[in-house]
């Protein structure tokens, strides 16, 4: 789930693929990205939990379990955005009934590297979907694909938020990127909030959405039924 920070409402959710090798054990996701590339089967896998992802979108409406304008994140691979034609996400969304504004496509930093991806995320913004991206989550950011393409959101990973312990440098940098985010007209969500202290700190530099285990573990399409019911009108903090 994904919260607004102030008020702890659920706003939107990202939806991701677990391998779970049996009731207690989950495989790591980068070994299981590992195999998918070994085996070519990313835009296969993509496309299963895209629509599996629609699917449950419609029922939480149908349940009345989610407000109108939650936002869906998928992630996208590199394979995926570039070979998964645009149209095809357009026939998905109008078999569930959902508005291309609250379809988010999640690309990390080091997956935007030549033309045809930067083609295949301006189709996707023409058609109304949001695009987002995971910024400084390797050591490939390049603040020339940041100013030049279109983002909606600037996701801030776990790396670049302080612990408890909140070092100046730390926090200056933190807050230069949100700084930077609002000059370039992108929201800003800090990713990987695990304590009360970060939670804190995103709210005073005014971010705007929040994830992490603070909040809850990642949930399967069982739980996350649960959540949203019991959290409809927010979490407690």
């Amino acid at each position: 789930p994904i919260f607004n920070p102030n008020t702890l409402k659920i706003i939107g959710c990202e939806s991701l693929l677990r391998w779970e090798k049996n009731e207690y054990r989950i495989i790591e996701a980068a070994k299981f990205k590992e195999i998918a590339n070994e085996k070519n089967l990313f835009e296969k896998i993509d496309k299963m939990v895209i629509e599996k992802s629609f699917k449950n979108y419609q029922l939480w409406l149908k349940k009345d379990l989610i407000d109108e304008g939650f936002t869906m994140t998928l992630n996208l691979s590199r394979q995926s955005l570039t070979q998964i034609k645009t149209h095809e996400f357009i026939s998905l969304t109008d078999k569930y009934n959902i508005q291309h504004k609250f379809i988010e496509f999640d690309i990390s930093d080091d997956e935007v590297i030549d033309d045809d991806s930067i083609l295949a995320i301006n189709k996707l913004k023409e058609a109304g979907f949001k695009v987002s991206i995971d910024a400084f989550y390797s050591n490939t950011t390049n603040l020339k694909t940041l100013i030049n393409i279109g983002f909606d959101t600037l996701k801030l990973a776990r790396v670049t938020l302080p612990d408890n312990e909140i070092l100046p440098n730390e926090y200056h940098f933190y807050r230069t990127l949100v700084k930077f985010s609002r000059a370039m007209g992108y929201k800003v969500m800090s990713k990987g909030i695990e304590n009360k202290t970060q939670l804190q700190i995103a709210k005073d530099l005014k971010v705007d959405y929040v994830q992490g285990y603070y909040f809850t573990p990642p949930l399967n399409d069982v739980n996350i039924l649960g959540f949203l019911n019991k959290y409809r009108s927010g979490i407690l903090d």
